[in-house]
């Protein structure tokens, strides 16, 4: 499994981090969820999975 998920903030990443599990992706978003319920910009963040789940084959 080659899985990794990515933080966005209105499409935009928020951290260079690139987490290998889908919790580890949920506390960083929900610290800047935290960030904008404090100063309410329009923003959305966003858990965007990139990848493959299925192994890569040589030919």
């Amino acid at each position: 499994m080659n899985v990794r998920y990515i933080v966005l903030r209105d499409g935009i990443r928020v951290s260079e981090d690139m987490h290998t599990d889908l919790k580890e992706a949920e506390v960083e978003a929900e610290f800047w969820r935290k960030v904008i319920r404090s100063w309410p910009d329009g923003t959305k963040v966003v858990i965007k999975k990139i990848g493959s789940e299925k192994s890569e084959r040589k030919a």
